[in-house]
């Protein structure tokens, strides 16, 4: 049976002594104990903690008393195994996590917050979530964890807009969230000075082996365990319930789950909740998964067809292109090409792996899609167009997904170079004139190499520059939709500002401010990572997102065997 959360949760997660067990009780009308703040340096022992502390609230609670939002923001799979088993108990699951989505989350459960005060409690003049639920006990409120590993990265700049709003809605969590039931856990290496005000409202503190500098920060100046942390052995620390209090140092070990008892736990935990009717996630919301490869979203579109040669979802208008993700909890990335004015992607920023993967994964949907749209069949016709003036010497770590297609379906992706351009634009401008393309798209990879070619007028009545942008403009409405990187975006400004209006969707990473602010008709906003770039479209205007690592060629190798199976079948000549 599950333990009853009416007082508060009450969290195992160690062994002081002998045999004596050290619990963490967080919530509670008789508590003043409300979060936990974790600290200790790499390999003392915090993931071997946070895994303990996750497992024992599995085993503990049901997942209609508390759900866990877990967000890491290192970069690594400590975490991903919990995104495996799909338990009710998760609301949230966050690998490798941005500060932006970060701070969507903190917003999130602000604004739950504000929505429970203003409705649920507000109607039965109620202040606290125990009065609450001792009044609704068919509809209780769950409690819930939010868990942030390596949270400092938050604050890496602190005087960045997402520093300054992340700390205001961390402060309003731990100063408001006792009331409605929302516990904070903050682990890290480091913990950020300008948090310190934050630090004063979590009276639980775990001290595992750190520096003094990070020791006297968890445990009060004066307390001797700082003295112990630089020595403490792996996976031993200091609990103290009072702020780092003198007085309430208990020195303990970590449980540990190896990765095979984490396993064999977390399938009978599965099955334990199937048995009790919690299959299904509470309060009918789906849990978030946030992950930065496409092979590790289980439930995404091309990683079904990709692992089970399934073509999932439903038959909608456009054609959508799957190279990244929302840094929002509630909106999903959705760039859809209709065969409709203006309906292009224009990609401005300079060479590097993000523009690789945008390109190559959006060949991928558009196979995917054109097999989808047509019965699970990929018609033996081009339907990709695709100029390639990319510097194939340089190598930016990731898998060149569009070249591997293109060597793989010859028939289906055209490829033309530096000496061949000039065929291949007058070839696109017949189709386009005569409409004979259902849908294709055109993929032009480093628009400003080839400027000298466009840009010459001598031997034509109308200029290439000219006729490509007459094609641009002309070509959605044919069926004919067109991906544009502009390699070097003050150079396009300059010789294709009169095709910007052709872009109702525009990419953008690693721009100088005033082409910024000309490309996104915005205020400039800044790009810190190889990972994240500025989306525009004409519905949503400008959103931050974030481009999905490289997959691994396991998973193209897997896809690929998948579009083989698809292919259409070569009739049979009689003899």
């Amino acid at each position: 049976q599950y333990l009853s959360d009416e007082s508060g949760i009450s969290i195992p997660v160690g062994i002081e002594g002998a045999n004596k067990v050290v619990e963490i009780g967080l919530g509670g009308l008789q508590r003043t104990q409300h979060h936990v703040l974790v600290s200790g340096t790499i390999g003392s022992g915090k993931s071997t903690f946070l895994h303990t502390f996750i497992m024992s609230t599995l085993l503990r609670y049901s997942p209609e008393d508390v759900q866990i939002y877990l967000l890491d923001f290192k970069k690594g799979v400590e975490f991903k195994i919990y995104s495996e088993y799909n338990l009710p108990n998760f609301k949230v699951i966050s690998t490798d996590t941005t500060p932006e989505y970060g701070l969507a989350v903190l917003k999130h459960l602000c604004e739950e917050q504000a929505r429970m005060e203003s409705t649920l409690f507000k109607n039965d003049n109620l202040s606290v979530i125990e009065e609450y639920n001792d009044r609704h006990m068919n509809k209780k409120i769950s409690r819930k964890l939010l868990i942030m590993d390596e949270f400092h990265e938050l604050f890496v700049n602190p005087d960045s807009e997402v520093a300054k709003e992340s700390h205001y809605y961390l402060q309003q969590i731990v100063k408001q969230g006792r009331a409605w039931g929302v516990y904070v856990i903050l682990a890290s290496q480091k913990l950020p000075e300008s948090c310190t005000d934050i630090y004063h409202q979590m009276l639980n503190r775990i001290a595992l082996q750190s520096t003094e500098e990070v020791a006297r920060m968890i445990l009060d100046t004066d307390n001797p365990g700082v003295g112990l942390l630089a020595n403490m052995d792996v996976g031993s620390g200091i609990f103290n319930d009072n702020g780092g209090n003198i007085d309430s140092n208990r020195i303990f070990r970590i449980a540990y789950f190896s990765r095979e008892m984490l396993k064999a736990t977390l399938e009978q935990i599965k099955e334990r909740q199937q048995s009790l009717g919690y299959g299904k996630i509470i309060d009918d919301s789906e849990m978030i998964i946030d992950v930065n490869n496409l092979s590790d979203a289980k439930d995404h579109p091309l990683t079904v067809f990709t692992e089970e040669g399934k073509l999932s979802g439903e038959k909608k208008l456009g054609y959508p292109l799957y190279f990244a993700k929302s840094l929002t909890l509630d909106e999903q990335f959705d760039m859809r090409l209709y065969s409709d004015e203006a309906q292009n992607l224009l990609i401005a920023g300079p060479e590097d792996g993000r523009v690789k993967r945008i390109l190559g994964i959006s060949a991928m949907s558009i196979i995917f899609n054109t097999i989808f749209m047509n019965d699970g069949v990929l018609p033996a016709e081009s339907i990709i167009t695709y100029f390639d003036f990319s510097n194939n010497r340089k190598n930016f770590g990731s898998y060149d997904i569009l070249n591997e297609l293109a060597a793989c379906y010859p028939e289906q992706i055209r490829v033309f170079g530096k000496s061949t351009v000039m065929f291949g634009l007058e070839q696109i401008e017949k189709e386009i004139e005569e409409g004979v393309h259902k849908r294709h798209f055109v993929i032009f990879a480093g628009l400003n190499r080839a400027k000298k070619i466009l840009s010459h007028s001598s031997t034509y009545e109308k200029s290439p520059r000219e006729r490509l942008i007459q094609m641009v403009e002309t070509g959605p409405e044919k069926g004919v939709n067109f991906i544009i990187w502009a390699n070097e975006p003050e150079s396009f400004l300059e010789f294709y500002a009169e095709m910007l209006d052709s872009f109702d969707y525009r990419i953008g990473y690693d721009l100088q401010e005033d082409t910024f602010k000309k490309i996104f008709l915005s205020a400039y906003v800044e790009t810190v990572d190889n990972n994240t770039a500025i989306s525009y479209s004409v519905d949503d205007g400008n959103l931050k997102i974030r481009i999905y690592d490289a997959p691994l060629k396991i998973y193209i190798d897997k896809f690929i065997d998948q579009v083989d199976k698809c292919l259409k079948e070569e009739p049979e000549f009689d003899e």
